[in-house]
């Protein structure tokens, strides 16, 4: 539900919103109590950008609708490998990083990546730039701003 649009109100806008997700709210609390389903709340911070196979979390790995893992080369709807992430964090450390800050969630899943890869993610990101410069179809950074190469 989006209710940024400029006809309303701020305050209109804000009321109409938080009725919306409270009426989710209470449709999730019904299907839990009527049909015995298990609801867990994680926070999404950097969901659609980590990789549900290695768990590099990078903005390099996110492109629109469209997820390719610069580590693992894992490629996955974006929406997919969230839902995966998601689906991950229900056994992660304090109730799915629930009320953790985004940079405390960055950094834990920047620890995870570098004690499990014995590399720091920047390393990582680092080594793919070196891969893809000057492959075919890929940006390279000059002094002279960026260039694309293209193979005839």
């Amino acid at each position: 539900m989006d209710f940024r649009g400029r006809g309303l109100s701020r305050r209109t806008r804000v009321i109409v919103s938080r009725a919306g997700r409270s009426a989710f709210k209470q449709k999730l609390a019904d299907l839990t109590e009527n049909h015995g389903i298990e609801v867990h709340s994680v926070n999404p911070a950097y969901t659609s950008q980590q990789c549900s196979g290695c768990g590099l979390s990078t903005s390099e790995n996110r492109q629109g609708s469209s997820f390719r893992c610069v580590h693992c080369g894992k490629t996955l709807h974006a929406d997919v490998n969230a839902a995966r992430n998601i689906i991950g964090r229900r056994s992660a450390p304090s109730d799915g990083f629930r009320y953790w800050s985004k940079e405390s969630i960055l950094d834990y899943l920047n620890q995870e990546v570098t004690s499990y890869w014995g590399q720091t993610p920047d390393l990582i990101i680092k080594r793919f730039h070196a891969r893809t410069a000057g492959l075919p179809g890929t940006a390279q950074s000059t002094p002279g701003g960026t260039r694309m190469s293209v193979s005839k």
